[in-house]
């Protein structure tokens, strides 16, 4: 069998509503990894973004494992340079939306509390241009084209890169992953040859990588343009999404 694919640092990446917190939720169970969801970093009371958000996702990456979601573009390079794997979650649009409308509908229903206490309500998910379902239709195609030319960058290429294109293909790569670990012992995904995804017949369907090799790289500071954005974000009146979450 070949070494499996180094999953000590994983992020994983999409569209809105296209079940990254689910997928990477699960995966850091099977690998006993800490899940950190960027939302929660990143959302304060009444909708109001954190100060210390880029401090706590630094924090955060110097760890030496964890699986992170999220796309906020502040936090994108410390995350990804940090990161040996990026999952790709690129689900159809109608896939999508759809989740995207259930969700809402059942957060409003069930008044589920969020990130900080934060709710879901008509007002702000249905007749805000920053809900949930206008926020799927605006940044889809958009995110789509623009992140394989992300996963393309020099200070990127450490990372492998694996899309999953449809929900089977996403539970073929669990049961990859599960079986790996169960060989290997707890704690011991990663492989002799980090970065190493195998041969294209052990990938799942649906399911295409890049493998590369995975060097160990220092986090950089963020600039100050990033922290500054983080700020300015903080003193947003209203409920606003950042470019690129």
């Amino acid at each position: 069998m070949n070494p499996p694919l180094n999953l000590s640092r994983v992020v994983v990446v999409g569209t809105s509503c296209c079940g990254k917190t689910t997928l990477a939720r699960r995966l850091s169970r099977i690998l006993a990894s800490e899940h950190v969801e960027l939302d929660s970093l990143y959302w304060g009371p009444e909708w109001t973004p954190r100060l210390d958000f880029i401090e706590s996702v630094l924090a955060i990456t110097q760890q030496p494992r964890w699986v992170i979601d999220g796309n906020y573009s502040a936090a994108r390079d410390i995350i990804w340079r940090r990161s040996l794997a990026i999952v790709w979650l690129n689900y159809s649009f109608a896939r999508v939306f759809s989740q995207a409308l259930w969700r809402t509908t059942r957060r409003i229903i069930t008044r589920e509390r969020l990130y900080a206490g934060n709710r879901e309500t008509v007002r702000n998910a249905l007749f805000d241009r920053n809900g949930l379902p206008w926020w799927v239709i605006r940044t889809y195609g958009k995110r789509r084209r623009d992140l394989p030319e992300l996963f393309r960058r020099p200070e990127y290429a450490h990372a492998a890169v694996i899309q999953l294109d449809r929900p089977v293909a996403a539970e073929a790569f669990f049961a990859e992953v599960s079986a790996r670990v169960q060989c290997l012992g707890p704690g011991s995904a990663p492989g002799p040859h980090p970065g190493h995804l195998g041969a294209p017949e052990d990938l799942p369907p649906g399911a295409s990588a890049t493998g590369r090799a995975a060097t160990e790289r220092p986090p950089e500071e963020p600039g100050r343009g990033a922290a500054e954005r983080a700020r300015q974000f903080g003193r947003a009146p209203s409920r606003q999404r950042p470019s690129g979450s």
